[in-house]
């Protein structure tokens, strides 16, 4: 191995920034979120979009893949996100 391991601390320290930059991030999409609402009432489109909330959890499930990740959990992960959205 390169160089030192990192203890714990500083493991740790890394996943903190981390979390923070997700946090930030979805506040970003929040705001997206608000704003195509708004969109949407303005062009009289309808609110909820089953086909475009489809869209969206098939393109993060293939990108999860993609990744190596677990698709199944990162869909529930943006179920979750797009059910806060729609609840605000």
């Amino acid at each position: 191995m390169k160089g030192e391991a990192r203890t714990l601390k500083q493991i740790r320290e890394e996943i903190e920034n981390i979390d923070a930059q997700i946090i930030e991030l979805i506040a970003k999409r929040t705001a997206l979120a608000e704003e195509l609402l708004a969109a949407k009432l303005r062009e009289g489109t309808n609110i909820v979009d089953k086909e475009q909330r489809k869209r969206v959890l098939e393109r993060v499930a293939r990108e999860a893949s993609r990744r190596g990740m677990d698709a199944v959990f990162i869909t529930k992960i943006f179920e979750i996100l797009i059910t806060m959205n729609e609840n605000r």
